[in-house]
């Protein structure tokens, strides 16, 4: 969706392409919240700029540690380790199942998908709506995350 610019230019009207409005706050997705509205409506294809700031922990430490390493919590990226849906819990339980606890996450309408910790978010083909955003984790399981992450739109 591209706007026009109108310029008057020396008493001449002229039709300048003007760049999308992309003027959303910095989006706060808290992991106990589930998804976040980002107020960002977007199309199959899209590529939106981001920087995503923030931790997040989405099991009680120590519940989940591994000496020298705490594997409960992470950046953006998620914690290394398996995905959501290998841990013997019904994958349909988690908001990605193909990506890693703790890693942002993105939906539009039915379709998820990873994002991780990157400089742009592509969405996937086929798709458009309203970008939502996660902490990926088991739904039903949220009541012990802590922490957030910050996503700003440039």
């Amino acid at each position: 969706m591209r706007r026009l610019a109108f310029l008057l230019l020396g008493g001449a009207l002229a039709f300048v392409p003007a760049a999308p409005a992309m003027a959303v706050s910095p989006v706060v997705v808290p992991a106990a919240a589930g998804w976040v509205e980002t107020g960002v409506e977007v199309e199959g294809g899209d590529v939106l700029r981001v920087q995503t700031l923030g931790y997040a922990q989405t099991a009680m430490i120590p519940e989940f540690f591994v000496p020298g390493e705490f594997i409960s919590a992470s950046g953006p990226e998620g914690q290394a380790g398996a995905n959501c849906g290998d841990v013997g819990l019904d994958p349909a339980l988690c908001f990605v199942a193909d990506a890693p606890f703790g890693q942002l996450v993105g939906r539009v309408g039915d379709v998820t998908f990873g994002i991780g910790d990157t400089s742009s978010i592509e969405i996937p083909a086929g798709t458009s709506g309203t970008l939502k955003l996660a902490v990926n984790d088991f739904e039903i399981y949220l009541d012990d995350n802590r922490g957030a992450f910050t996503v700003i739109f440039r």
